[in-house]
């Protein structure tokens, strides 16, 4: 079976890949180039992803919030330690797809962790102060989920209008 006996429209297979043969998900944002844009003062490249995150970490809080409310009705510690190894692992997955670089990379998903905690602890904290009236946890949960609606839909909005830029320079260069 040597390459005499093929016709012109035969295709051969591709051959297999070595080494790490795909790019996590997430690297399709490209972190680590966001970062380095912020350094070098390009902000209104950098900070729709950034309001973006921050949004994603507030709707991240509302989650737990509300689980952390359920399973406090029903005094179920052991879900609550449940639920945050799920936090934990859920970090560990975002951390191993952020970006190859993996020191970078935990400190993003340490700066989403603070932030998404940060939100938490403020909604544990109105609970506290309002002498745990089920009322503040109920209304507070979805306020936290909207903020954080609030916060990144006016980034993906950003994100769009550049990506629909960049689409058409592109197709008028053609």
């Amino acid at each position: 079976m040597g390459n005499d006996n093929q016709d012109e429209h035969s295709v051969e297979a591709p051959a297999p890949r070595r080494g790490h043969t795909r790019r996590p998900p997430l690297a399709e944002i490209d972190s680590w180039e966001l970062w380095q844009a912020w350094k070098r003062g390009e902000r209104k490249r950098a900070l729709p992803w950034l309001g973006l995150l921050v949004g994603f970490c507030f709707v991240l809080a509302a989650m737990y919030s509300f689980f952390f409310f359920s399973t406090s009705l029903t005094g179920d510690t052991v879900a609550q330690v449940g639920l945050t190894l799920v936090f934990v692992a859920f970090m560990f997955a975002l951390w191993r797809r952020i970006s190859p670089r993996r020191d970078f990379a935990l400190y993003v998903v340490a700066t989403m962790i603070g932030v998404s905690g940060g939100a938490f602890l403020l909604w544990l904290l109105a609970y506290r102060l309002s002498g745990w009236d089920p009322w503040v946890a109920i209304f507070g949960t979805p306020l936290l989920g909207l903020a954080g609606i609030i916060i990144g839909l006016p980034s993906l909005n950003a994100i769009g209008r550049k990506t629909i830029d960049e689409g058409r320079r592109t197709t008028d260069d053609r």
